[in-house]
């Protein structure tokens, strides 16, 4: 097997007459998969063996994944045939200008439920009392937002009164008909589908009663 090699200009131990060196990393050993690498590193002079170091390739791109991922959890709250919609701020990183559902990102151990009662909390003054997961979304502009999975929640109860603005995140609140919703530029292209969905739940409830 052929044997590749990188060159990094960083000092190695050497003698205090000698200046730093280069150091030469031969990736010794490859597996079939491409999934293990062992690196060796030597100083140029002399070839002498320093350390050898062994990483496994996919659980460090695994890894570098989770870290990077977004995930976020928001709820859709409806009210017999409206849904709460609210319009993004024009300074926000993500997404500006558009309508969404109201949520945010899942800080520390949170779960995405335990987000999403966080986020109605701090932005609607609410707590959600019924809910439930309706949907995970993904990113759909890769290439400029980066990987993130939406966790979408339909809640159908809260306490705390009428939902109202309490920060800045957002511009506008509104209560929208199912027509009405589609019509404003949305945040995600699955959204239209879901509030679709959540509508026709809505009419056969009501063919129910």
């Amino acid at each position: 097997m052929n044997r590749h090699e990188v060159i990094f200009h960083l000092p190695v131990p050497v003698p205090p007459e000698h200046p730093p060196e280069r150091i030469r990393i031969p990736i010794a050993r490859r597996r079939a998969d491409g999934g293990l690498v062992q690196l060796v590193l030597s100083a140029m002079r002399g070839a002498r063996r320093i350390k050898t170091y062994s990483l496994d390739v996919h659980a460090t791109r695994d890894m570098a994944s989770a870290c990077t991922m977004r995930v976020c959890a928001g709820g859709l709250l409806v009210r017999q045939d409206e849904i709460l919609l609210a319009r993004r701020s024009e300074g926000r990183k993500f997404y500006p200008g558009v309508w969404d559902i109201l949520g945010g990102h899942c800080e520390g151990g949170e779960t995405p439920a335990d987000t999403l009662v966080r986020e109605l909390e701090e932005e609607l003054g609410v707590k959600a009392r019924a809910f439930e997961e309706i949907a995970v979304l993904g990113e759909p502009q890769l290439v400029e937002y980066g990987e993130a999975k939406y966790h979408v929640f339909l809640v159908t109860a809260w306490d705390g009164g009428e939902p109202r603005l309490l920060g800045a995140e957002h511009s506008e609140l509104r209560w929208m008909k199912l027509d009405e919703a589609l019509a404003v530029p949305l945040a995600h292209p699955e959204y239209g589908g879901l509030l679709r969905a959540v509508g026709r739940r809505g009419s056969a409830r009501e063919r129910d009663i």
